[in-house]
């Protein structure tokens, strides 16, 4: 059975809350999920400490074997992160990990 784990981001992910976010994520990914999504529905703002977060979670759980998903990502983050190419990383579904 595929285990599934969800962090919910909640406000900015900034410079000063990227490494908590990244603490959270990484608590999440010791108990080495299938699949990991990220919730950005509450997120306001995501910089680039942010987005090298997510990254990094990425790539942790790729060398885990398994997959990560952003989801109800905000329509401002989302032009952010498609003109960041995460668009071309990063499973971008418009909702709790419903596939579109």
């Amino acid at each position: 059975m595929d285990q599934e784990a969800i962090v919910q981001v909640e406000g900015r992910v900034d410079a000063a809350t990227a490494p908590l976010l990244l603490e959270r994520i990484e608590a999440v990914l010791d108990a080495q999920p299938d699949h990991l999504i990220i919730d950005l529905r509450a997120a306001s703002y995501v910089s680039s400490s942010g987005m090298r977060v997510l990254l990094i979670a990425h790539r942790r759980q790729q060398a885990l074997g398994g997959t990560l998903s952003l989801v109800n990502t905000p329509e401002k983050i989302l032009r952010v992160f498609h003109i960041a190419g995460f668009d071309q990383v990063f499973d971008l579904l418009p909702s709790d990990g419903a596939q579109s």
